[in-house]
């Protein structure tokens, strides 16, 4: 899978961290806005200031994706 690094735009602004996170875990940047858009589950982040949502995969191998953002 080839990585493509998200830009920085008005809306979003990502972080060193977040994107070697997303290469480690094979995440596209839809993906991670997907899990934003329509979570299923949404809760205070363990970070000050921050909200951390869930979504699961569906596949045959089940597992969540987080999502940790500040508003």
């Amino acid at each position: 899978m080839n990585f493509k690094i998200p830009k920085n735009t008005d809306k979003f602004s990502w972080t060193n961290h977040s994107v070697r996170k997303m290469m480690q875990y094979q995440l596209s940047e839809a993906r991670v806005k997907r899990v934003m858009n329509n979570p299923k589950r949404k809760e205070l982040g363990i970070a000050p200031g921050t909200i951390a949502v869930m979504q699961p995969n569906s596949s045959k191998h089940s597992y969540e994706i987080w999502v940790m953002y500040q508003v």
